[in-house]
């Protein structure tokens, strides 16, 4: 009798040390300490986790447990990926932002309608691409980054404020002063070691003596549009 006790004893703690493991590995919180703050003000983001590594929009790789300043001009939604060998886990949390406020020029993730312009990536880290991406849109090419997940969708979207950029779009035409453009990248989560991901681009055109901003329908100059970023993107991708 006395050595089934032990038996069960043991095989109770070995019960309680496992489920203790799996709660640490499944320990994930990401939160803001203001969700609401006045334009000028910061929040601070604060995230822990069991990771490798770690990427959050707007700010690129960090660590997987850590803390951040963030001072938002308008309502932003901020994007935490924590990646732990072949485990990906995304969380999303928005801090509002009230008051006078800077101008947005940032679209609707749902205006990016162009065809996009696929393409796939081997060996990479899913939180190294993203980084990748966001530094190439960011640092190389000097857009603001935002973030955008969907809860059940196995991607993260990085996109883009609107810029002018008259060395990538000239205003060739006769009439037309000034062209403007937006990106937008769509990056799904590895299936079997294999990054893929698709460009959009939103281009824009605004004729001499007037402030409205039309679409472009030119698909040759949208074409070419996204087709810089996919280059770029390609040879920054690189080993």
């Amino acid at each position: 009798m006395r050595r089934r006790i032990v038996k069960v004893h043991l095989f109770a703690i070995l019960v309680v040390a496992v489920g203790s493991a799996l709660a640490a590995q499944d320990a994930f919180t990401f939160k803001t300490s203001r969700d609401k703050i006045e334009a000028g003000q910061s929040a601070t983001l604060s995230w822990a986790a069991q990771g490798d590594a770690a990427f959050l929009t707007g700010i690129g790789k960090v660590k997987p447990t850590g803390e951040q300043l963030v001072s938002p001009l308008v309502p932003t939604t901020y994007v935490l990926v924590i990646e732990s060998g072949s485990t990906i886990r995304t969380a999303a949390l928005t801090v509002d932002v009230t008051g006078p406020r800077g101008a947005s020029d940032f679209p609707d993730i749902s205006e990016f309608n162009t065809a996009p312009i696929a393409d796939q990536r081997r060996g990479s880290k899913f939180t190294d691409f993203l980084d990748v991406v966001h530094k190439t849109l960011q640092d190389q090419m000097s857009f603001s980054v935002r973030g955008d997940f969907l809860p059940k969708r196995p991607y993260v979207t990085l996109y883009t404020n609107k810029r002018l950029r008259p060395e990538l779009i000239r205003p060739t035409d006769r009439g037309i002063r000034y062209r403007r453009l937006a990106y937008s990248v769509q990056v799904n989560e590895p299936v079997k070691g294999l990054i893929s991901y698709e460009i959009r681009t939103i281009v824009e055109y605004q004729r001499t003596a007037e402030t409205e901003w039309h679409a472009e329908r030119d698909d040759t100059i949208v074409r070419a549009a996204v087709e810089t970023l996919r280059t770029t993107l390609a040879a920054n991708l690189k080993p």
